[in-house]
């Protein structure tokens, strides 16, 4: 038996986690080595309350011009007050300089709360909108305008009271549970912001930004076949809703439903060929499938849209792997440590590589700089075993064999096939 047979054997599968893809196989060397990752929800992570996005370069101008006037009768409302400053086009001289030919008016407390907010002055809108609740202590718009504005300000304890307090007021508006339901997401409360969300689809049935962030929510209690419901409604309500469509594809393949996922993401893809999450998952699905050269293909757009994505690179050297390419997958993951050199099962897998290769004393670096960042690393520690085995440095492989059995906390650890 020669050394590089004896390295393959030896070699243990391992089963390791990264919070960055869905389940992809490494097989390198007739099954060297199996990695299971998590499946990538996109946006899943934490609930993101988008605030508005005004381009003024100097909103000073807009606090000079407080009293400001609008040619129409109706109550401002903030998506009208944005859509009337993107429309204008104008720079912010230029603002200044025809203020008085738009007339654009805040007629009370709630309409300046209504610009600030608009214009990113939260502080300023906030105090607007307290002074109109002391005059309008029963006016639900009030209670909701200062939760989003607390929202937006990371207060998300006194926004919840905002919306709480618009709840008791009338508890038949559907945004005033919406909105609770973002917060307690924020919160990590996803239980109770599942019920939110579940109380304001019941009374509005095409509320599809609720239907979307309850599946997110029960994405993050593990109910996936409730989140792909839900996703679902979203896709009725709005057949081109890319994200919903990606998240969709993104559970189905988490679940172990792979070919279903590979059939959605192509969608997905295809309408939005932009979005960097769509060729993530979309590569992940097809490696589950070993569809390895097509998964590098989604990877590379994916490093198309943004080079620095380390997972892309990882997945990417991964696929390289189970096609036995191992010096393109040295080189993927070379570029992922270049972006994050924390990442241990780079390092680990790397190394894996490298053994492939034949290149032991290279890989046995790598184990190292593995077990350096997660000294608990089993399979990192197995690796480092069984190369300088490889390499017949014997005591160093008996003390390392020693820490192996410390970490497990047994005798024996059973590693060698």
């Amino acid at each position: 038996m020669s050394v590089y047979s004896r390295f393959k054997k030896r070699i243990k599968h391992v089963f390791s986690k990264k919070t960055v893809g869905l389940v992809l196989l490494f097989v390198l060397l007739c099954s060297i080595l199996f990695i299971v990752t998590d499946f990538n929800v996109s946006g899943y992570a934490s609930y993101v309350i988008h605030k508005s996005e005004i381009d003024i370069n100097d909103i000073e101008i807009f606090k000079t011009y407080d009293r400001i006037h609008i040619e129409f009768n109706s109550t401002l409302n903030e998506e009208f007050v944005r859509q009337l400053l993107e429309q204008t086009g104008l720079s912010a001289d230029e603002v200044k300089e025809k203020a008085n030919v738009f007339k654009w008016v805040a007629e009370n407390d709630y309409d300046k709360g209504i610009i600030y907010s608009v214009l990113g002055d939260y502080k300023k809108s906030l105090a607007y909108y307290e002074r109109y609740i002391g005059d309008n202590p029963n006016s639900i718009d009030g209670w909701l305008a200062k939760g989003n504005v607390l929202t937006y300000m990371g207060k998300y304890d006194k926004a919840l009271d905002a919306y709480n307090k618009a709840i008791e007021i009338n508890a038949k508006i559907a945004e005033s549970w919406y909105n609770k339901g973002l917060v307690l997401a924020a919160f990590k409360n996803y239980e109770g912001a599942v019920e939110s969300f579940e109380e304001a689809v019941s009374l509005k049935d095409d509320y599809a930004d609720a239907w979307f962030n309850k599946a997110l929510a029960l994405n993050e209690l593990e109910r996936y076949e409730d989140a792909i419901y839900d996703l679902g409604k979203v896709i009725e309500i709005r057949p081109n809703a890319s994200k919903a469509w990606n998240s969709m594809g993104s559970i189905l393949g988490l679940i172990g439903k792979h070919e279903e996922a590979v059939k959605v993401l192509d969608k997905v893809v295809d309408v939005n060929p932009q979005s960097e999450n769509a060729w993530y998952n979309f590569g992940l699905a097809l490696g589950h499938l070993g569809k390895h050269k097509e998964a590098i293909v989604s990877f590379d757009n994916v490093i198309l849209l943004n080079p620095d994505s380390a997972e892309a690179w990882f997945n990417r050297a991964i696929a390289y792997g189970q096609l036995k390419e191992f010096e393109e997958a040295v080189n993927s993951f070379n570029e992922s440590l270049r972006i994050n050199s924390d990442d241990a099962e780079a390092w680990n897998f790397k190394g894996v590589s490298l053994a492939a290769m034949g290149k032991y004393e290279e890989a046995l670096v790598d184990f190292e700089n593995a077990i350096e960042l997660a000294p608990e690393y089993e399979g990192a520690w197995e690796n480092k075993i069984n190369a300088l085995g490889t390499l017949e440095y014997y005591g160093e492989s008996k003390a390392a064999f020693e820490e192996l059995k410390k970490i497990r906390g047994q005798q024996n650890p059973p590693f060698m096939e």
